[in-house]
């Protein structure tokens, strides 16, 4: 009787420290509570260096969080306690964070490809901004949305000029709308096969590139 008293008292001390060994790892090395910081492929200079700041701050931040709750109140924030409010509240404080970070973390990787490619802060803060693509943004940054016509005088008519020079369609550079121009236009736009309504766009600067 006395042997399997102290054996029971064995597996029930053995069963303990299990559980607090298991807890203290859980909590105190690196592991899902945490956020690994992604230093290569992220772009450490993007436009809005507060955004860069946050991502550090709060990756650092999660896994202390997870921590301090597990401490101070025995809340796992992957496993809330679905009858208790304070274990449901610090979950969702987690995945919050959690999902922020990855929010940050993916324009930043993002920045970093579109200027692999040669494009500059200012370049990703207009097309964020317009909500385009990097490929839309040559079109997009030269016409910013307006709409041009005989009699108009821009800067981004005499861009367009150019353009339609280097396809072949001889046409003066003086960034004045002309009657030269607006057939230059034209000819252009049935060569793609489109309505020739003479009119200077974005969606002429697409057939353009």
């Amino acid at each position: 009787m006395k042997r399997i008293f102290v054996f029971l008292i064995i597996i029930l001390l053995g069963t303990i420290v299990f559980f607090q060994v298991k807890s203290y790892r859980k909590f105190s090395s690196t592991n899902a509570y945490d956020y690994t910081i992604n230093t290569k492929d992220i772009d450490i200079n993007y436009y809005d260096q507060k955004l860069v700041l946050e991502y550090f701050e709060v990756g650092t931040k999660l896994g202390n969080f997870a921590r301090e709750q597990w401490i101070n109140h025995k809340i796992d924030v992957l496993s809330p306690e679905n009858d208790n409010i304070q274990s449901i509240n610090a979950s969702q404080t987690y995945q919050k964070m959690l999902s922020r970070i990855k929010f940050i973390e993916a324009k930043l990787i993002a920045s970093q490809k579109i200027k692999a490619q040669g494009f500059n802060n200012d370049a990703i803060a207009y097309i964020e901004k317009h909500g385009i693509s990097e490929k839309q943004y040559a079109i997009h940054s030269i016409t910013s949305g307006k709409t041009f016509k005989k009699g108009d005088k821009d800067i981004v008519i005499w861009e367009v000029q150019k353009l339609i020079n280097q396809k072949g369609v001889s046409v003066q550079i003086d960034g004045f709308f002309s009657d030269e121009t607006e057939l230059a236009i034209k000819k252009i736009q049935e060569q793609k096969q489109v309505y020739p309504s003479g009119v200077l766009d974005e969606s002429f600067v697409k057939l353009l590139y």
